[in-house]
């Protein structure tokens, strides 16, 4: 059992829980739980504006899904990805819409392993529409 030291604390890394995973694969309804507008400029990329979501699965309260919905212009993707495209596939108006009012709105959606990053974290692979 090897310990690490925090501050003045020693802690076995055995002993700290993991958090619970998404169920991945299946149609789920997520709800939101905050929905945060970012920004970032670099000289060499410009201005990227993307909305932070935290979503929560209704079947599996003590689980979180995170998803960045990206709102330049430049990137017009599928409604996993792309701000304007949720908001299209929930039925909501992309020119009204801000973030904070998606805040308790529930959706479809299924949840899945990121092929890109190497901890095999869980993101948001596909949004199927709202949830009533």
């Amino acid at each position: 059992m090897s310990e690490i030291r925090f501050g003045e604390f020693e802690i076995d890394p055995d002993s700290i829980p993991n958090p619970p995973q998404v169920q991945t694969g299946t149609p789920l309804v997520f709800e939101i739980e905050a929905a945060t507008r970012k920004e970032v400029v670099k000289e060499d990329t410009g201005k990227t504006v993307w909305v932070e979501l935290q979503c929560r699965p209704v079947e599996q309260p003590e689980a979180l899904l995170y998803a960045s919905l990206f709102v330049t212009e430049r990137f017009l993707g599928k409604p996993h990805k792309s701000w304007k495209n949720f908001l299209v596939t929930m039925g909501l108006d992309p020119k009204t819409t801000n973030a904070a009012s998606l805040v308790r709105t529930r959706f479809k959606g299924v949840a899945g392993e990121d092929r890109k990053s190497d901890d095999s974290r869980i993101i948001l692979v596909k949004v199927l529409g709202p949830a009533y």
